[in-house]
């Protein structure tokens, strides 16, 4: 009689294990008994926020781990069980709904053009108002680094993420986050390099080219980011980027396919120098030109529909 009492209590026990849930590993489940979490009902029932600070752990996972362990609970929902059986979500699509006054305006359309957000001086709080008006903008990853901070419990690692983001005809962005993940952080990045978008001016700038085709920068421009200092000067056409690797990537995606840089200061730290060069080509916007430096330079400020031709520039 007692055996058969005891058996019933061993699969109750069993049920309540937090080993019956997929993907959590030895290490997980230390980690979780560290923090007091025991059994599923514990799991279902723990804050994320304060369990990720306790195991280090992520929330993403804690919260897939959570929805598989509240699957296990008895009434359960028939949404819960989709993590447990793979599926995805319908949370994890995104819709842009606007909440700025800005935003409101370019979802409804009253507002087209990206040059007249810059006209009006407005700040961009949103990262869907590029995503609409400067659709299949390129990203490039600057710098992937680890950070950390030491506080009671231990040290915490965390990741600094720098992107920059352009359509290659006008329009450059950097922007710099920090996160527990690469991945979330990465997509931090991007989007907040996305509301730091600047036009940039480009023109022919350079005496030794008359082809009419912005391609370089209009006239020498300087940038500075801690000790780092960049210049960039015009070249004239079929020059090419003379410049390292890392101002290249920025170049590029600003639309600026000939130029002279110089460089001063300790350039080894590619934040600065990313920085440096990106503050010089948003400094072309400073310049105040008159209108014969800008039909003679043929100065354009941000995207440009139709490039003039070698051909088209001599005729001119």
């Amino acid at each position: 009689m007692t055996e058969n009492k005891e058996k019933p209590q061993d699969k109750e026990k069993d049920k309540s294990a937090l080993s019956d849930i997929k993907g959590l590993g030895e290490k997980s489940l230390s980690e979780l008994k560290d923090a007091s979490i025991t059994n599923i009902e514990e799991l279902a029932g723990a804050d994320l926020g304060d369990l990720a600070e306790k195991t280090g752990l992520s929330e993403k996972r804690l919260s897939e781990w959570q929805k598989r362990a509240k699957a296990k609970l008895p009434g359960v929902v028939e949404e819960e069980l989709t993590v447990s059986r793979g599926e995805i979500p319908d949370e994890e699509v995104v819709v842009w709904v606007p909440k700025t006054q800005l935003g409101k305006l370019v979802h409804s359309g009253q507002i087209n053009d990206i040059n007249e957000i810059f006209q009006r001086g407005e700040v961009i709080k949103e990262v869907g108002i590029i995503d609409k008006l400067l659709p299949g903008m390129s990203e490039e990853i600057i710098s992937v680094g680890r950070v950390q901070r030491v506080t009671d419990s231990g040290r915490r690692m965390r990741f600094r993420v720098v992107a920059a983001v352009g359509n290659g005809n006008g329009f450059i962005g950097i922007g710099e986050a920090k996160g527990k993940e690469a991945g979330p952080t990465i997509r931090k990045a991007i989007e907040r390099a996305k509301m730091c978008v600047n036009p940039v001016k480009r023109g022919c700038g350079s005496w030794e080219c008359g082809c009419g085709n912005p391609h370089t920068v209009p006239f020498k421009v300087i940038g500075k980011a801690g000790s780092v200092v960049v210049e960039l000067l015009p070249a004239p056409r079929g020059m090419g980027l003379a410049a390292g690797a890392l101002p290249r990537k920025l170049l590029a995606l600003a639309g600026v396919t000939d130029v002279w840089l110089r460089s001063y200061g300790f350039t080894r730290t590619n934040i600065n120098f990313a920085h440096a060069t990106y503050n010089a080509l948003v400094n072309t916007n400073r310049v105040k030109l008159k209108p014969d430096d800008v039909k003679n330079l043929n100065v354009v400020s941000g995207a440009v529909e139709k490039k003039i031709t070698l051909s088209e520039g001599n005729e001119q």
